[in-house]
């Protein structure tokens, strides 16, 4: 019996890390637009798989008539099997090489000003997960100051381009920084030492400084005598929301590279480098174009996400979903397609941050919690005001931690909703002791369209209500307060409009 006792053992371990690989591969499938079928690699080698575990199943009768080296053979042949069956996501990472340091200065004046011009949303063709890597690959005492891996450096991204910065032009900003006590930018003495909240204000000095027009830096370790007349003359030519306006007035080594660089050298010349140049260079290893910018935006418009298309990873095994941004919600609410296809683009595909919103991170998938989806849209869609707790308390924790809000007993758009303790929300199941909560992305005619997640469920069909996140169609006639049934508003609350 031993041997029969010895593959239902392996079979267990060896099956369940096949499954884990199959579906990882799934998803990365799904979300790269890519074809998922038998003919994929990955539904390959789980075939594979299976055909060698039946071959283990005549081993285990020899062994059974008492064979111990096949024992050995066995356990050898199916760990060999297991090493093996991880899928290309979770043993690769894209290999970055730093920039040539024999390109330093190589770069004319007429050069750096035509990049200057350029807004802080530039991509320049490179990703945002080659400039987070180049990052961490460069920067390591500060992304080890935020424990920042190439995983979670994802979330801080986010972070960023809400603030309407470019990720890309972050992370090679604070590369040329050398990251300074209170941040990644040298411009602050102290921080919080959480990463997502001090890149948040550094990217919004970034946003501040771009859209006021000040004076070339000076004082930063230079002579005194340092002249500032090109200086200033490039500063003029930038326009608000350029990349020049920062680096202009936020740095006096930049103020020292464009008098070099205009012939006029002296104490100051690469005494701290050339930032502007060595931004370009560090584009240029990423193969970037650094001449393919974007126009600069006003204060107005680059307060917001950026958008950065240019930035998509092409990276099938990336978290975020192509853009790292968290999208945009529709004015007046979805159609039930349209709110299908946010919540995958948005919710479950998205990083979430360490503390899950206060909320416990769901089972099998994080993403896999009523309270952890609510507590998302609340933070990423609102300025309200989170207070943990569960489903069945959330409307009522809303009211209690942001002033002026009430109670509905009828649905809206973008209303946050909870389902009271052991409760019938559909007709079809209950709720259980902890209650239910979501979000009412629409309403369509006479059914109000839920989006919700669930606890213990795994993510199957984004329209099935037996999904671990789902989107459905519900006739209003249930959503009643008889039916455990209550919501608060979010009217004038709401924010990240799209089209």
């Amino acid at each position: 019996m031993i041997g029969s006792i010895l593959l239902k053992i392996i079979k267990g371990i060896v099956m369940k890390s096949g499954q884990a690989s199959l579906k990882a591969a799934q998803k990365a499938a799904k979300k790269a637009g890519r074809e998922f079928g038998k003919n994929h690699p990955a539904f390959q080698k789980f075939a594979r798989l299976q055909k060698l575990l039946k071959i283990g199943s005549y081993l285990a009768f020899i062994i059974d008539f008492g064979g111990v080296l096949l024992i050995g053979f066995a356990m050898v042949l199916m760990l060999a099997i297991m090493s093996g069956n991880k899928t290309e996501c979770e043993t690769s990472t894209p290999e970055i090489n730093l920039p040539d340091s024999n390109d330093n200065g190589k770069y004319s004046l007429e050069d750096i000003s035509t990049f200057a011009k350029q807004g802080l949303t530039s991509t320049w063709g490179v990703s945002n997960t080659e400039a987070e890597l180049l990052f961490l690959k460069t920067n390591v005492s500060v992304a080890a100051k935020y424990n920042l891996t190439p995983q979670n450096i994802k979330s801080v991204s986010q972070t960023i381009s809400a603030k309407g910065v470019s990720p890309v032009f972050f992370w090679l900003y604070a590369i040329n920084e050398g990251g300074g006590a209170g941040g990644f930018i040298n411009h602050y003495g102290s921080g919080t030492g959480n990463a997502a909240t001090d890149a948040e204000r550094d990217a919004q000095y970034l946003v501040q400084t771009a859209g006021q027009e000040g004076k070339p830096a000076t004082g930063g370790g230079e002579p005194a005598d340092m002249p500032t007349a090109e200086a200033e003359t490039l500063l003029k030519a930038t326009a608000k929301g350029s990349i020049g306006k920062v680096y202009i007035q936020a740095t006096s080594a930049t103020t020292a590279e464009i008098e070099t660089l205009a012939g006029k050298t002296g104490g100051w010349t690469d005494k701290f480098g050339r930032p502007l140049s060595d931004m370009m260079k560090n584009i240029k290893a990423l193969n970037g174009n650094w001449q393919n910018g974007e126009e600069p935006k006003s204060d107005d418009s680059s307060t917001g996400d950026t958008g950065d298309n240019a930035s998509s990873d092409d990276d099938p095994c990336s978290t975020d979903d192509g853009d790292d941004d968290i999208g945009t919600i529709k004015a007046g609410g979805m159609k039930l397609k349209e709110a299908q296809q946010w919540m995958i683009n948005n919710y479950l595909n998205a990083p979430l941050p360490s503390d899950y919103y206060q909320e416990a991170p769901g089972e099998p998938d994080v993403h896999d919690n009523c309270t952890v989806f609510s507590g998302f849209f609340v933070a990423n869609y609102t300025n309200l005001t989170w207070l943990h707790g569960n489903g069945g308390e959330i409307v009522d924790h809303l009211v209690q931690s942001n002033k002026g809000l009430k109670k509905l007993t009828k649905p809206e758009p973008y209303a946050i909703f909870s389902v009271a303790s052991n409760s019938t929300p559909t007709g079809s199941w209950s709720t259980g002791q902890e209650g239910h909560t979501g979000v009412v992305l629409g309403i369509d005619g006479k059914n109000a369209i839920i989006g919700e997640a669930a606890y213990g469920l795994p993510y199957t069909n984004i329209n099935s209500e037996g999904s671990g996140v789902n989107v459905i169609s519900v006739p209003l006639t249930y959503l009643t307060e008889k039916n455990g049934w209550s919501f608060v508003s979010t009217d004038g609350h709401l924010k990240n409009f799209g089209q």
